[in-house]
């Protein structure tokens, strides 16, 4: 097995349904590295969320709050484990550059810090490819996300912003 000689913070990202938490899963038993989801953190914190928050305006200003109020929190805990020099795994969209803006003002504290990026981007996301992944997802159960239809998916994949830091493009289709 492969051991991390410095503390390392892997942060797995990419748009919903791309096999963020697929891969994490699998990295931190080899590793035996902590793993932080932000769909977690999310329910731990304020609930299941909506399903289907753009039914109205109200349900999407509440999914912006909630994920906004998670992405604080998980900023929080990477701070945490980068103070204990601690190695941890995160899995989050960061669907925006400047969510990235939390994660590099941290590092700039611990320079003994490695930092790993690992974008899983499906290079084949038909609409039969959406769907079969999809139809993995059990809402309250093994999945915690709003995007549980191809338009959604469209949606969120649409506003995805790459990050400009150095990263392993990883093809998860």
């Amino acid at each position: 097995m492969k051991e991390l000689k410095n503390p390392t913070l892997i942060v797995i990202c990419g748009w919903a349904v791309c096999g963020k938490g697929t891969i994490a899963k699998k990295v931190a038993k080899k590793l035996k590295v902590h793993w932080l989801d932000i769909d977690e953190i999310r329910v731990l914190n304020f609930g299941l969320p909506n399903p289907y928050p753009n039914v109205s305006a109200e349900a999407m200003e509440r999914d912006r709050k909630e994920m906004k109020g998670s992405y604080e929190l998980l900023y929080s805990a990477i701070n945490s484990m980068l103070s204990m020099k601690r190695s941890l795994i995160v899995t989050a969209t960061f669907s925006r550059a400047s969510y990235w803006n939390e994660i590099i003002d941290s590092l700039k504290n611990y320079p003994d810090y490695q930092c790993k990026i690992i974008w899983c981007k499906p290079i084949n996301d038909t609409e039969e490819e959406i769907k079969r992944r999809l139809k993995k997802r059990i809402f309250g159960a093994n999945c915690y996300s709003s995007v549980n239809s191809i338009e959604r998916y469209r949606e969120v994949k649409a506003r995805y912003e790459q990050t400009k830091l150095p990263h392993l493009e990883l093809n998860t289709s």
